[in-house]
């Protein structure tokens, strides 16, 4: 049961209570809210009727053109594939003989993955956090972003290549040679 829900990183995350008393956090997929209920996955799927948004399921009990995000890689122990804001990747075929799902990702690249991987059904939370707009240089600089301004745009002052209106003489380095060599 999902007992609490918290931003981290652009990303929502939620505090789980599992039936056996143990506490988890987990990246939250879109549409679970506080008081829902959330499990695990180990065994067939004969034993569990339906799937439930945010349950944690290896891929070989998926079914053709199911959603899901954090695909979580058992080599490395850390999720790898689809764990930004509002990403899903999706199951594209089985191939049971050498073990591996052929999974499209966000980027609309296809991959061949382990079938014994975990992942989260659903869609990750956050969809409109890339219509987000940070009103001012400031915010941006406090989150950790630094514009970046070329020198050609400053004045001479501040940067070797800057003093031009044109862009027509060569760059010049900090003692005045020439930086880039034309062919």
């Amino acid at each position: 049961m999902v007992l609490k829900i918290f931003q981290f990183k652009g990303k929502y995350g939620a505090l789980i209570r599992y039936l056996n008393g143990a506490h988890s956090y987990i990246l939250l997929p879109y549409g679970l809210f506080i008081g829902s209920y959330v499990n695990t996955q180990v065994f067939l799927n004969k034993f569990y009727s339906k799937n439930i948004l945010g349950k944690q399921v290896p891929l070989k009990f998926l079914k053709k053109f199911t959603i899901f995000f954090n695909i979580n890689l058992k080599v490395k122990k850390r999720a790898y594939y689809a764990i930004s804001s509002g990403v899903y990747c999706t199951l594209l075929s089985q191939h049971h003989e050498f073990n591996l799902v052929k999974v499209k990702l966000p980027s609309a690249k296809q991959y061949f993955i382990s079938n014994k991987s975990f992942c989260t059904l659903g869609r990750n939370s956050n969809l409109f956090k890339k219509y987000q707009v940070l009103g001012t240089h400031r915010l941006n600089l406090m989150k950790g972003f630094k514009s970046v301004v070329r020198g050609v745009a400053m004045n001479p002052v501040d940067h070797p290549h800057g003093g031009r209106t044109k862009t027509n003489s060569p760059e010049l380095s900090i003692w005045g040679w020439v930086a880039k060599i034309s062919h």
